[in-house]
């Protein structure tokens, strides 16, 4: 049985080397247009106290994280 969250780092590793990252003014937004283009979402958004929020999805191959201050 996998821990929360396992199968979203087994695809991040699996992915490790083909990665783009952005920053946005609204990651929830981003991720659910994301997904709208056919994006999987591996990590959906989540808020880190005092730094910010995130989310990761992969399309065509390559994972994108997303980034919020």
């Amino acid at each position: 049985m996998l821990r929360p969250g396992e199968g979203a780092r087994r695809e991040l590793r699996r992915h490790r080397g083909r990665a783009r990252r952005g920053a946005h003014d609204d990651v929830e937004a981003a991720a659910e247009a994301a997904k709208a283009g056919g994006g999987e979402i591996a990590h959906p958004p989540m808020e880190i106290p005092g730094e910010g929020k995130f989310a990761v999805y992969f399309q065509g191959g390559i994972q994108y994280g997303l980034w919020q201050d």
